[in-house]
């Protein structure tokens, strides 16, 4: 018997995990290791059934029925790490759980056609839930204020609030599905809908890097360049307000600047990329 081949919406890239790129990801994580193992203990508990009802029946008389949103939002400026951290985490899990995942990353719904939004947001979530029909699914989404936009103003479009309450039904109609797992980011809480932010199990900020944190990362970026400690303290001190991409900029344009001058990459080169690059702004 033949099956029906699905056809993926456009706005959707997909991934099967595990995958090389994104568990590299993974060992590039620095300075959130409290926040990863959170992530992944509640993506275990939301996608793995049988660990989950094991950990039921060894606990309770009957089966405990979960009441699990299955899904997380991730808050933070740009660069703090939010993107790499969910593909990593999911990559992570496709691993240690033997249990291949299906990734689906949302680029822009809106469209500006009427009642095409809702369409595509609706497509989205119908494609997820007919993949997991056999696989597990997360679902991220990216710039999760642009689709999920606060209706607390007089001067919405009725197309974007139909959007709004279209996103809403299905993450609550998917909330029941034990193969689906969504993440959403945002560097714009402020414009998030009340009623959206309620659909999520939990938030988790993601925090510019410490001092300690910022010279681990630097220690791992420069590692090839021959920078004794002193030097990585010294750069660590200097990039205060960095984020993990702002850092990770500053080596890059320090390698480069080295290359065209055909010598090896100097503390001055660091030193100079520090003051080309400034740190990225607070999100609101």
């Amino acid at each position: 018997m033949e099956t029906t081949r699905r056809t993926i919406p456009s706005m959707l890239r997909e991934t099967m995990l595990p995958d090389e790129e994104f568990g590299d990801l993974y060992h590039r994580l620095v300075g959130t290791s409290n926040i990863i193992q959170k992530i992944e203990s509640h993506m275990r508990m939301c996608l793995s059934q049988q660990s989950f009802n094991a950990w039921s029946l060894r606990h309770y008389s009957k089966l405990s029925e979960s009441v699990l949103k299955r899904s997380l939002l991730f808050l933070g400026a740009p660069g703090t790490g939010k993107t790499i951290t969910a593909k990593g985490c999911a990559d992570h899990y496709a691993r240690t759980e033997n249990s291949p995942v299906v990734f689906l990353e949302v680029g822009e719904p809106r469209s500006k056609f009427v009642g095409e939004s809702s369409k595509n947001v609706k497509a989205v979530f119908d494609y997820a839930r007919s993949i997991a029909e056999q696989r597990k699914v997360v679902l991220f989404v990216d710039e999760f204020d642009s689709v999920g936009v606060s209706r607390d103003t007089n001067q919405m479009h009725d197309d974007v609030a139909a959007m709004v309450n279209t996103l809403n039904q299905h993450m609550t109609s998917l909330q029941t599905n034990p193969n689906v797992f969504i993440i959403a980011c945002s560097n714009l809480e402020r414009r998030i809908d009340h009623a959206t932010k309620r659909r999520f199990d939990f938030t988790i900020e993601f925090k510019r890097p410490d001092a300690d944190q910022r010279k681990d990362l630097l220690t791992r970026l420069l590692e090839n360049y021959n920078f004794d400690e002193d030097e990585i303290i010294r750069a660590a001190k200097k990039t205060k307000d960095y984020t993990q991409d702002d850092i990770t900029r500053v080596v890059n344009l320090a390698v480069e600047n080295a290359f065209a001058e055909n010598a090896p990459v100097t503390n001055e080169h660091l030193a100079e990329a520090i003051e080309d690059i400034k740190p990225t702004g607070e999100y609101a």
